[in-house]
């Protein structure tokens, strides 16, 4: 038994891992952003702590994708009636 606990005894201990998800919540819940659901930011914090890094997202790819589906692309002419001027 003592063996044991000499070899549980040298293991290290961090929080690095928790405090990163503190510094992760405290980016994503600003004082501008405060009035979110909690499972809004259960879900921003699970992307930012688990998602790959966003250069490695193939955003072309998607878009490509998106506009053949016959969405609308952000430099469209706009459809459907005009505003009126106030």
């Amino acid at each position: 038994m003592r063996k044991v606990l000499t070899a549980v005894s040298t293991l290290l201990v961090s929080t690095a891992e928790c405090e990163r998800g503190f510094s992760a919540m405290n980016h994503i819940l600003t004082d501008g952003r405060n009035r979110m659901n909690v499972s809004t930011l259960h879900n921003l914090l699970f992307i930012s702590v688990n998602a790959p890094d966003v250069a490695s997202f193939p955003a072309r790819r998607f878009a490509e994708m998106w506009l053949k589906q016959g969405h609308h692309a952000a430099i469209d002419p706009p459809t459907g009636k005009q505003k009126k001027e106030a």
